[in-house]
């Protein structure tokens, strides 16, 4: 099938002609250019560390979904020096208002058991969101270092205790 009559170009050219066709062919060369990025950079600390995955960890039980996910594993360098994990608890038969999230849920580091501090951003009975920060030194002495292993637990959730563990995730130089 051929255009106008006398024109000679194949109608998929149409009139756009080539100069359509050079910037398309030039953004797709782009485009696969960019996809050629080292694998070996990506999801990698400054020291050049892997951060294992997941930082995000679900535990389903007892009719209540926790999901604990560690916002930020290069917290030295966070101007609060703080280790901050988004928990969110949902569930549809059980009142999560009950639980006092600041008393239940303990970090777990180096032999040292902690209490952080709950910053909410829902607080439905079913569908509970918030931030729970830990500082990064403990009034007893050192307190999260590089590579140590950080275990946050909420003992008691509808029955269950829910244990979710970290390891060599955490990046302090």
């Amino acid at each position: 099938m051929r255009g106008n009559k006398g024109d000679r170009r194949p109608a998929m050219i149409g009139r756009f002609g080539q100069p359509f066709l050079i910037p398309l062919a030039l953004l797709a060369l782009l485009a696969l250019a960019g996809c050629g990025r080292p694998a070996s950079s990506q999801g990698t600390a400054v020291d050049s560390q892997p951060i294992p995955v997941p930082l995000e960890q679900i535990d389903r039980q007892a009719a209540v979904t926790v999901r604990a996910m560690l916002v930020n594993p290069l917290a030295e360098f966070q101007q609060e020096k703080s280790l901050i994990f988004q928990v969110d608890m949902d569930t549809h038969s059980v009142d999560l208002t009950v639980y006092d999230i600041t008393g239940l849920a303990v970090l777990e580091t180096g032999g040292k058991k902690v209490k952080g501090t709950w910053q909410p951003v829902s607080e439905d009975s079913h569908h509970r969101t918030g931030l729970l920060r830990y500082p990064l030194e403990f009034k007893e002495g050192p307190g999260v270092s590089k590579g140590q292993p950080v275990t946050l637990i909420f003992p008691d959730v509808n029955g269950v205790t829910r244990t979710f563990r970290w390891e060599g995730v955490v990046v302090r130089l």
